[in-house]
C-alpha cells in the first residue's frame, strides 16, 4: 500500500488490517495500521505537515501510477525516531505509526421522501448511535411538489426516505423542525429528518419536540381559543350571530388551522442563520 506523500521518499508497511460496516451505505470498509519511515529531520517536518493536512482533508492511498485509490481518516498518529548518526539529527530515521479508517466520498443525487423526489442544494447527515439524522437538507420547490411536501409535513408520520447516490435502501423517517421561506415564485424548505429507530431507541413521544416554542404556542392558542368561544357565545346570546353561522365559522377555522400553524415556521430565508 502506498500513500500520497507529495513525492517524499519513504518506506511503508501495513502492520494490521480489518474491516467494518459503513453506517452510511452498509458497504464493507477497511481499517489499517501502517508504519511510514522517512529519513532526516527535513523529511520528518514534511511528513508532519502531510499528517496535519490529512487530519483536516483526508489521507489518500495511491496506485503505482500515482492515482488516488481510497480516502482515509486519520484516527491516531504517533512517531518515534532513531539516530543513524549520533552527531546529527539530520541523519535520524523517523517511524510514523498511523491508524487509518477508510471513508466514503458521499455524493447525494436526490432525496426521495414518500415517493417525492427532491434535489437538495444543501445537505448534511450524521448518525446518532446507528440511526440516521439528516440535519439539514435545503430544497427549492413549486407547484405540486410543494403541495405534496406540505401534506407530508402536516401528516406528522413516518415516510420511506432514500438517499439516492448514497444508499437507495429506504429508511423510515419523520420530519423534525421544518422551516420555509418564499422567494419570487418558489419556496425554500429547510428539512430535518429523523430515523424511526432513533425515536424508539430514545423513547421519543413527540411532546418535547421544539421546546419551549410548542409549550408557548400551546398556551397562546388555548387562551385565544377560549376567548373566541366566549365571543361567539356572547354574539349568539345577543342574537347577532345564529347557531348555524357560528357552526360555519368553526368549520372554516378548523380547515385553516394548518395554514396558521405554518406561519410559525416561516422565516425570511432558510439559508441564513439557522
Amino acid at each position: 500500500m502506498n500513500f500520497d506523500l507529495g513525492g517524499l521518499e519513504s518506506i511503508t508497511e501495513v502492520t494490521d488490517r480489518s474491516t467494518f460496516t459503513s453506517k452510511n451505505t452498509g458497504s464493507q470498509l477497511e481499517k489499517v495500521k501502517v508504519e511510514i519511515v522517512v529519513s532526516g529531520s527535513d523529511s520528518n517536518e514534511k511528513m508532519l505537515e502531510i499528517v496535519t493536512k490529512g487530519k483536516k482533508k483526508g489521507f489518500y492511498s495511491i496506485d503505482k501510477q500515482g492515482n488516488a485509490e481510497k480516502k482515509w481518516k486519520i484516527i491516531d498518529h504517533s512517531y518515534r525516531y532513531q539516530f543513524t548518526d549520533p552527531k546529527s539529527a539530520a541523519n535520524a530515521d523517523y517511524y510514523h505509526t498511523m491508524e487509518l479508517e477508510e471513508t466514503e466520498v458521499l455524493e447525494l443525487e436526490s432525496l426521495e421522501i414518500g415517493g417525492l423526489k427532491l434535489k437538495p442544494y444543501v445537505y448534511a447527515e450524521k448518525f446518532e448511535d446507528k440511526y440516521l439524522v439528516i440535519d439539514h437538507a435545503n430544497v427549492k420547490v413549486t407547484g405540486t411538489a410543494q403541495t405534496e411536501l406540505n401534506r407530508m409535513v402536516e401528516a406528522k408520520g413516518y415516510f420511506p426516505v432514500a438517499r439516492i447516490g448514497i444508499d437507495a435502501k429506504p429508511r423510515e423517517m419523520r420530519f423534525g423542525q421544518v422551516l420555509w421561506s418564499e422567494h419570487e415564485g418558489e419556496t425554500k424548505f429547510r428539512l430535518v429528518l429523523v430515523e424511526k429507530g432513533y425515536d424508539e431507541y430514545k423513547g421519543f413521544s413527540g411532546h418535547v419536540l421544539h421546546e419551549p416554542m410548542f409549550s408557548n404556542m400551546k398556551s397562546m392558542v388555548s387562551m385565544n381559543s377560549e376567548l373566541i368561544k366566549e365571543l361567539i357565545a356572547a354574539l349568539k346570546e345577543k342574537r347577532i350571530l345564529t347557531a348555524q353561522e357560528a357552526a360555519e365559522i368553526k368549520s372554516k377555522s378548523q380547515k385553516k388551522i394548518w395554514d396558521t400553524y405554518r406561519m410559525f415556521t416561516r422565516v425570511d430565508d432558510v439559508d441564513e442563520g439557522w
